[in-house]
């Protein structure tokens, strides 16, 4: 958590933010989650009663804006935001939100599928596994398991895993040898793409949260 009151701080973060800082948005977006955190109950009491000094003064309009501030601190470059948006992003989008504007949901996915494939072509295995997960289970499209091997693929290349742990016999179940081999030939020149040194240093895991 940032230190101090959040409504006091908000005004200066959204102020740089609005000018293109995609650190302050970021940050804008970290303490609204945080403070959704609260009312969600993913936490213990003790730590929600120190939410709740911090977040004395947010608005309800606040709240409703967080994921906002995070896809504005996406689209101006933050790693962070992009990682955190598939999931915060979906948090707000409910069935009665599919059947009244099923746009905002094909928009979600359009959008995180971007900040995905953004932060896997920099290198970032982790968005390489959700990517992964994705197409095979349909989330971005209808499923397609070449894709789904090849990005798992390419993660375990450059995590140094052997290419028959985690997914990838349950991807390579649905394939035949030769899309098998095209997939891992995909997922190799992913590797030589991003990556001609070896991997960058992670920037993002599944999991994360906005703290």
């Amino acid at each position: 958590m940032l230190d101090g009151n959040y409504a006091e701080l908000l005004p200066g973060l959204k102020q740089k933010a609005s000018a293109g800082d995609a650190v302050a948005a970021y940050q804008v977006a970290t303490m609204l989650e945080d403070c959704k955190r609260m009312f969600r109950g993913y936490d213990d009491d003790a730590t929600n009663r120190e939410r709740l000094d911090k977040c004395s003064g947010v608005t309800q309009q606040d709240l409703d804006d967080a994921v906002r501030w995070l896809q504005k601190a996406a689209d101006a470059g933050s790693a962070e935001a992009m990682g955190a948006y598939p999931l915060y992003g979906s948090l707000d989008l409910t069935m009665t939100d599919a059947i009244r504007d099923p746009q905002a949901i094909q928009d979600y996915k359009d959008r995180s599928k971007r900040y995905l494939e953004t932060l896997a072509t920099a290198g970032s295995p982790a968005a390489m596994y959700h990517l992964a997960r994705d197409y095979s289970n349909g989330t971005v499209g209808p499923p397609n398991f070449e894709l789904a091997y090849a990005y798992d693929f390419a993660a375990m290349l450059l995590m140094g895993h052997g290419t028959n742990d985690g997914m990838l016999p349950t991807y390579s179940s649905r394939l035949n040898e030769g899309q098998i081999e095209a997939a891992q030939a995909l997922g190799r020149r992913m590797v030589a793409a991003c990556c001609p040194n070896g991997p960058p240093p992670e920037f993002w895991h599944p999991g994360d949260d906005s703290e």
